[in-house]
């Protein structure tokens, strides 16, 4: 059975149009195209786009392969447009997929990046825009000319209502908690004591250090900065024994280190200093600096056979290090 399509008038003016203004007139004939350039504004409209390297998009549609398309409905626009926003938003969907994919990758692999804040703005985000977003559906009614299709937003007013209810009341309870629980922080509380030092703060920034250790014991940055602290206002005794409980943790720390030394060594520490300083040097021989004072608290100590190998090392990888060989000299000659 041969198959067979009604046009309409409207299908036909269509048709004229495309060869009057596209094909048969493509740029020339002003007064046959009307002042109508259809390919010509697309194609000046992509050029400028390259021009201002603008990102643009080209989506092809297949609307004629929707069967109540084929059937020349009324509203056959409907589906013109369900085909080409069901196209750009697949693909900004799948832009958008690419996106997450990479911030969680980042978030699991990267230090120093709170994935939990990812994942909550991902779910709240989701859950909002599934609440907050219109629905569209094509609702038909009878009118006059017969069922006519008119879109319309099936989301319930009340339903956006309770989700931005939800939302702010989330925000506001996860900002007070947030508070609460990072008020106390041992990380935050040495950020604010570092920010008071920037400012000359001495006195807060050394009780903000007090602050961060009471919460957490183990900080061996906050230990550290609050013996520098106590050195700088007048307390060497107080500067020493933080100096020392924060090496004891995290003994990597060659600046700290050289303060510590030397503090040591004005307060005759000796007993107190030598364990702190071997472990160092005995992890960077190469630390002359180091090694030298090592040498020189073991000499004092009268530990000179230490003394003496220490100073062969320093003067290993220094030949010409003349303190350590004007202390070795001390110490053949019996001094110290």
């Amino acid at each position: 059975m041969p198959a067979y399509e009604l046009y309409g008038q409207e299908e036909i003016d269509a048709v004229v149009d495309v060869l009057q203004r596209k094909i048969v007139h493509r740029y020339s004939s002003r007064e046959a195209r009307g002042g109508i350039y259809r390919a010509k504004e697309f194609e000046e409209a992509v050029a400028l786009a390259e021009g201002m390297q603008a990102r643009y998009m080209v989506i092809r549609t297949e609307e004629t392969d929707e069967i109540k398309f084929r059937e020349n409905p009324p509203d056959r626009c409907y589906y013109c447009k369900t085909e080409l926003f069901g196209k750009l938003g697949s693909q900004r969907l799948g832009n958008l997929g690419v996106l997450i994919a990479i911030n969680l990758v980042f978030g699991f692999t990267v230090p120093g990046i709170n994935n939990i804040a990812h994942l909550g703005g991902l779910i709240m985000g989701f859950g909002l825009g599934l609440l907050l977003a219109p629905r569209f559906a094509v609702e038909w009614r009878w009118e006059a000319a017969g069922a006519q299709g008119h879109v319309a937003d099936r989301q319930r007013k009340s339903v956006r209502l309770v989700a931005a209810l939800a939302a702010a009341a989330l925000l506001f309870g996860g900002w007070e908690l947030g508070n609460a629980r990072w008020q106390g922080n041992a990380e935050t509380l040495r950020t604010q004591a570092y920010d008071a030092l920037s400012a000359g703060e001495r006195d807060t920034a050394r009780q903000l250090f007090e602050q961060a250790v009471a919460a957490d014991p183990g900080d061996f940055r906050a230990l550290g900065a609050w013996g520098l602290a106590l050195l700088g206002s007048g307390n060497p005794e107080g500067a020493f024994t933080k100096l020392k409980a924060s090496l004891e943790m995290h003994f990597d720390n060659a600046p700290l280190m050289e303060s510590f030394a030397g503090l040591g060594e004005s307060l005759e520490r000796w007993e107190e200093m030598e364990p702190v300083l071997r472990r160092f040097v005995e992890f960077y021989p190469a630390n002359t600096s180091m090694s030298l004072r090592l040498a020189r608290i073991l000499a004092r100590m009268g530990k000179t056979g230490e003394a003496r190998e220490r100073l062969e090392t320093v003067l290993l990888f220094d030949c010409g290090n003349a303190d350590a060989r004007q202390l070795l000299e001390e110490i053949s000659h019996g001094g110290a």
